[in-house]
């Protein structure tokens, strides 16, 4: 596969193909101010590097936001939250995205570390040998014990992101009622339910056109839209581009 080069409003990716399960992204950013945006995983887990001044890019954890300096990394896994701010200016970083399944012992959070006096990851073989040797590093969780009713309705948006139907029948399903739904997921993950499983759609749509090189239409049904308009719109919101960037 050629190397795809997406344009975005403020920043350039190029994503380039490892092999058919890993896809190295060079993203180059500039900000005009300072940012906070919030990702959320697909099925598909990330691998973040870049070297960073203080506070550049900082991530948000039970009530603080945290960050590293210098080299550092940062681990997404599948169908994970992750609240970014980020200082004005240019930034540059790599990451790694993988749909291989992962080894037992990977951290299940978002995971922040420092890579101070380590060699750069630049291949196959050292993501293959970082997955199964973590540095030292930090849990990032938005809320330490998330109620038992965000975790169920999370549970479900994940194990279903192809299926179409109205937020409010998640609540009837699992038998809760939909505002407490609603607050409960919002004060655990930091966003709705219907921005999770939006953003979830979104980013899952983006890595299977950067893998897989399907039509729109097919990327959209497969995530859960009812039709490529609905993927366009959610991309446009969310991304402030047309999926078609990424084919």
């Amino acid at each position: 596969m050629s190397d795809t080069i997406v344009n975005g409003p403020s920043y350039q990716s190029s994503y380039k193909a490892l092999n058919d399960n890993l896809i190295q992204l060079v993203r180059t950013h500039h900000w005009l101010s300072e940012t906070v945006h919030t990702d959320v995983a697909g099925p598909q887990w990330w691998l973040f590097f870049g070297d960073l001044s203080e506070n550049q890019v900082c991530v948000f954890s039970q009530g603080q936001w945290l960050s590293e300096t210098g080299p550092s990394a940062l681990f997404l896994p599948p169908f994970s939250v992750i609240h970014w701010r980020i200082k004005p200016g240019p930034l540059e970083w790599t990451a790694f995205i993988g749909r291989t399944p992962l080894p037992e012992s990977v951290p299940k959070n978002p995971y922040l570390m420092s890579r101070k006096g380590l060699s750069p990851i630049s291949t196959e073989e050292d993501v293959k040998c970082f997955m199964q040797d973590f540095p030292k590093g930090r849990n990032i969780v938005y809320k330490k014990d998330p109620a038992a009713v965000s975790l169920r309705v999370k549970g479900y948006i994940d194990s279903n992101p192809g299926q179409d139907y109205p937020i409010q029948e998640i609540a009837e399903k699992l038998k809760i009622n939909y505002r407490v739904m609603s607050r409960f997921f919002h004060d655990d993950f930091g966003l709705t339910p219907a921005a999770y499983r939006n953003n979830l759609r979104v980013m899952h749509a983006k890595c299977t056109m950067v893998f897989d090189k399907p039509s729109v239409l097919d990327v959209a049904l497969s995530t859960g839209f009812s039709s490529s308009g609905g993927l366009s719109k959610a991309f446009r919101k969310i991304m402030d581009l047309a999926p078609s960037k990424f084919l």
